[in-house]
């Protein structure tokens, strides 16, 4: 009896390592990189807003990062080599409340890794301090048709702000005062023949938006939030057009190719088309779920049915081609 007690004891134990384990390969971070650094006033520095999902899947990610606005001033923004495709909400910033704002889309097949840069922020620092770089908030969609949320911790990050460093005093050499006026003339005529001339420091000037700036800065957030999620849709029609028409010249080559050698290509006519229409299926959910899980407005709803009905039509028009 007790050794019955003990093999299931050590089973369950098993089982809760072994998923345990399994939750931990599947868990998704947003993080920023480098998350500690030493910088001096005045200097500038980038951090990299990563996220990372090795063992699935991830097609969505935004998040909020706040920032002390009285230590730390945004000074600029990049995009490049994103691994996001389709903005949901622009990265935006707002150096009042000290935050940092984003939201986007990965395409099909999605993002699997474990360093995949989402924005590059540029930071100025202002003020001595410790400055803290965290996630107020955040979420990392699964690519698995239902838009799972795979997030498992966020990476926050702390930085040193040191005072600036000293200015190094000119020091000025004087001619003795029992000097004769010969020997004074001397002195300054080899002074003015080895002496090189004045440097001309050059001086960089970064100048800080404006009250006026940010005041149509946070007007121009608003009426972006304002706005229906009608553009997200005509995005996501205006990418899966230009597939198609892709898709449309492949096929049309292959098929001319193919039917020459007398091979039957309407079961890989049907195969694309269908992977075609599942994407559009998969994106009409991401744009509800980003939008809070609201439903498609009639608009919308119109420009997903005429895509549905362009793909149809494209796939008739192949079949009839190989026929």
């Amino acid at each position: 009896m007790r050794s019955l007690y003990c093999k299931k004891t050590i089973v369950a134990l098993a089982l809760l390592i072994f998923l345990g384990l399994a939750r931990s390969a599947d868990a998704g971070t947003v993080y920023v990189s480098p998350n500690t650094g030493s910088y001096a006033m005045g200097q500038t520095f980038s951090v990299k807003v990563t996220i990372s999902s090795p063992a699935q899947s991830v097609n969505a990610v935004s998040g909020q990062i706040s920032y002390p606005a009285d230590k730390l001033r945004v000074v600029g923004l990049s995009k490049a080599d994103s691994v996001v495709n389709l903005w949901v909400e622009e990265p935006s910033f707002s150096d009042k409340k000290g935050t940092l704002d984003f939201s986007g889309v990965v395409l099909n097949p999605g993002y699997i890794g474990s360093r995949g840069l989402v924005i590059t922020v540029i930071f100025k620092a202002v003020d001595q301090g410790t400055a803290e770089v965290d996630f107020s908030s955040g979420s990392l969609l699964a690519n698995d048709g239902s838009g799972t949320d795979v997030l498992e911790s966020l990476g926050n990050a702390e930085y040193e702000i040191t005072a600036p460093a000293p200015v190094p005093e000119k020091k000025e050499i004087t001619a003795p005062a029992a000097a004769t006026e010969e020997s004074s003339a001397a002195m300054t005529s080899e002074t003015a023949e080895i002496s090189p001339a004045p440097a001309v420091a050059e001086t960089v000037t970064l100048i800080a938006p404006t009250e006026e700036c940010l005041t149509i800065t946070s007007r121009m957030e608003d009426l972006f939030l304002g706005l229906p999620f009608l553009p997200i849709v005509i995005a996501t029609v205006s990418i899966l057009s230009l597939l198609l028409v892709g898709t449309l010249l492949l096929f049309r080559r292959r098929v001319t190719a193919e039917t020459r050698g007398g091979v039957k290509t309407k079961n890989t006519i049907h195969e694309t088309f269908d992977g075609l229409k599942a994407d559009l299926e998969e994106y009409a959910k991401i744009v509800e779920k980003l939008s809070g899980g609201h439903k498609l407005t009639r608009g919308e709803e119109a420009l997903i049915d005429h895509m549905r009905r362009n793909l149809s039509d494209a796939e008739k028009h192949i079949l009839s081609q190989v026929d």
